[in-house]
């Protein structure tokens, strides 16, 4: 896993869209999905799942750029507010909003 970023933007009130990108990879086959987003203490938990085509799977041959992106509502979020990446059940990596994470 590199290159896997989130990202917050405010939507009005308290209402927020959260996307998670996985960067460029160099076929089709990739998935990236955010399965759960908690709020607790200064911090927000996204639960990410991903999946990549097997060796032997029949995939398209095109740069893809997966993605995934959910809608979110809280009123605590500020922007010192973390964001806590946790892949496939293991943490991946703390960042603060403005931040980009790489592996």
């Amino acid at each position: 896993m590199s290159n896997i970023t989130a990202s917050l933007s405010h939507q009005g009130s308290n209402h927020y869209k959260i996307q998670v990108d996985w960067g460029q990879k160099s076929t089709g086959g990739y998935h990236i999905k955010i399965t759960s987003a908690i709020y607790e203490v200064d911090t927000l938990y996204l639960n990410i799942t991903t999946t990549s085509p097997g060796p032997n799977a029949m995939v398209t041959q095109v740069i893809s750029y997966p993605k995934d992106a959910m809608d979110f509502e809280h009123p605590q979020i500020t922007v010192d507010t973390r964001i806590s990446l946790i892949v496939n059940g293991q943490p991946y990596q703390n960042m603060s909003l403005s931040e980009e994470v790489h592996e």
